[in-house]
């Protein structure tokens, strides 16, 4: 596989991840796992299979611990098929941390075809917004019959401006996929303003409070880490932003206290559920039990029949693993606490540094973390991070914290031709 095609087929996976080829048994097969896998094998650059055998023994181990402390919970279908996926998933990711295959894969054009994705997510999500504010509802579910799950119910009747859905399942999962590529493209130094331009455009399209939230926080951490030149238009351009939804952002985090809002059922009606497992079962409950547990406790959200699952990847994290999972989200919330306060010294090549606080709070935007397709995204943004880590690194010294390569270099080929 040519440097060229990996870029093409990783834009393809990216892009068409939620179209549905066919379902094998309860797993539904899309162009996402089944494309993207493929390019994953082949841009890694080795299968560190140490540190996948470790991580795959952890999680086995500690989801066969729960199994046996709850044995009522655990029904074995569900135990093993989301066995399976969780495997799968957390296997993508493993391989991310042995970086890309730069023998085989042109990293220039690779990263070009991940920026394409995004400017192609963010221009049909933009779309979608302005042809729905005038009635239409023509670019939403662009996939038709072929729309992974079920297809999006814009309800034009109801909205003045909806919400877009991309190429994706829902809006929050459309600011995912925006946000995580965004994120990616900032480790490699490049186009740093256009990057954030566009995923704040594609996250205002999206109206996800959570993507924007948590992107908006990045977007602070590189203005006041950055030189003016960049830090003035990244200021300016949230302001913007801020100033358009921040009414509507206020509305949303002030609903957190109604019952059936969307922030309510996202963040504080599961708490119940978390604080009963961490009570009566230390080590989690089983995995596959969350829809039958979930269920029972009655949560409700507007426009939804019935609610048997937890949006919110770290309530997940400890559902299953009990307080190891809080112990292991702790650890992510210190580790990006910590890149973002630590001085970095050397050449930076990148922002990889808001890498852990986005892996984070990516965790928020759906319970569905054992998925394949959250895997094949979170492995772009590790493979990037790591790529930046080992440039920065090689580099030995240089410039300021926030620096962007590209216009270094145009002001050194200036002051040799003068």
């Amino acid at each position: 596989m040519r440097a060229k095609a990996t870029g093409a087929l990783l834009f393809a996976a990216v892009v068409f991840q939620h179209f549905e080829l066919f379902q094998l048994s309860s797993f539904r097969v899309t162009v996402g796992f089944l494309v993207g896998s493929c390019v994953l094998l082949v841009a890694s650059k080795r299968i560190p299979l140490v540190r996948l055998s470790v991580t795959w023994a952890v999680l086995i181990g500690l989801s066969a611990l729960a199994a046996l402390l709850a044995p009522a919970f655990a029904d074995p279908a569900n135990y093993f098929s989301t066995l399976g996926l969780l495997l799968v998933t957390s296997g993508f990711i493993v391989l991310a941390s042995a970086g890309l295959r730069t023998e085989l894969v042109n990293a220039a054009e690779f990263w070009s075809w991940i920026r394409a994705s995004l400017i192609v997510v963010v221009g049909l999500s933009v779309g979608q917004v302005i042809t729905g504010a005038l009635g239409s509802d023509r670019l939403f579910n662009i996939f038709g019959e072929f729309q992974f799950q079920n297809q999006y119910m814009p309800y034009l009747e109801f909205v003045t401006v909806p919400r877009a859905q991309g190429f994706f399942l829902e809006p929050s999962y459309n600011a995912f996929v925006i946000a995580s590529l965004a994120t990616a493209l900032l480790c490699t130094g490049k186009a740093v303003r256009l990057t954030i331009v566009l995923a704040l455009s594609g996250l205002a399209a999206a109206q996800s409070a959570t993507g924007l939230l948590v992107f908006l926080a990045i977007v602070a951490l590189i203005g006041i880490r950055s030189r003016p030149r960049t830090a003035v238009p990244i200021a300016v351009a949230a302001l913007a932003l801020v100033g358009v939804l921040g009414g509507s952002l206020i509305d949303r985090l002030a609903s957190i206290t109604d019952t059936g809002s969307s922030a309510n059922y996202r963040l504080l009606a599961p708490l119940e559920v978390v604080a009963d497992v961490l009570q009566s079962y230390p080590f989690g409950l089983p995995l596959g039990s969350i829809y039958d547990v979930v269920r029972t406790y009655g949560l409700t959200m507007f426009g939804v029949q019935e609610t048997a699952s937890l949006d919110n990847g770290i309530y997940v994290v400890i559902y299953y693993f009990g307080w190891l999972g809080l112990v292991a989200v702790l650890a992510m919330a210190a580790w990006a606490i910590a890149n973002a306060l630590r001085p970095l010294k050397g050449v930076n090549s990148g922002y990889e540094w808001v890498v852990p606080a986005w892996l984070l709070g990516s965790l928020i935007f759906s319970g569905g973390i054992v998925a394949p397709e959250f895997g094949i995204m979170t492995w772009i943004v590790v493979v990037a991070y790591v790529g930046a880590v080992e440039r920065r690194r090689a580099s030995g010294h240089g410039s300021e914290v926030g620096a962007e390569p590209e216009r270094d270099h145009r002001h050194l080929s200036r002051s040799r031709g003068s």
